[in-house]
């Protein structure tokens, strides 16, 4: 298989998400993938509702079996594997609607995670779990709002959600 047949090397967005997706620290991948998996649960949900049961198709059976030969980037992740495959099974325009969100979601997370680098702060998972939440139930404007309220302060809250965080074993 050449690199451009993968799945989504035809669209450059979605090449880029994953690679942003796989160039965050394991905790945040696992958040972004359970937010894609509930968008696609969504999606799946509104389409039985509508139409019923609908049969996948061969070309996305095929992709679903070569996905088991674990060649691609994000395949050492469990839970991105799971959310990929999820993805490729939905029709192009719902996937393109789930991956607008997994972009945004990805480069407020991916710039929380650099702010906490260029501070030497522990990225707070309670922080990452916010901003995703936000896109997901609110907008994108009210999470681009949360990560500029949470960067003005680093000194107290978000060492303090960093330290809280690592007691309570998250």
């Amino acid at each position: 298989m050449s690199e451009q047949s993968r799945w989504y090397d035809f669209d450059s967005r979605v090449s880029g998400v994953i690679v942003s997706l796989n160039a965050l620290p394991v905790s945040a991948q696992q958040q972004l993938a359970d937010f894609t998996l509930r968008l696609c649960e969504q999606v799946l949900q509104d389409q039985t509702r509508k139409r019923g049961f609908k049969s996948l198709g061969v070309e996305k059976i095929v992709k679903l079996n070569k996905s088991g030969l674990k060649r691609r980037g994000y395949d050492a992740n469990k839970f991105v594997y799971r959310a990929m495959n999820c993805l490729i099974m939905l029709p192009v325009e719902s996937q393109t609607k789930i991956i607008n969100d997994l972009d945004e979601s990805t480069k407020l997370v991916a710039d929380y995670v650099l702010f906490c680098d260029t501070h030497h702060l522990t990225p707070s998972l309670t922080v990452i779990a916010n901003l995703i939440s936000l896109v997901e139930h609110l907008s994108i404007s009210k999470a681009r709002q949360y990560l500029s309220s949470v960067q003005i302060k680093p000194t107290v809250d978000t060492k303090t959600m960093a330290v809280m965080d690592q007691r309570l074993g998250r």
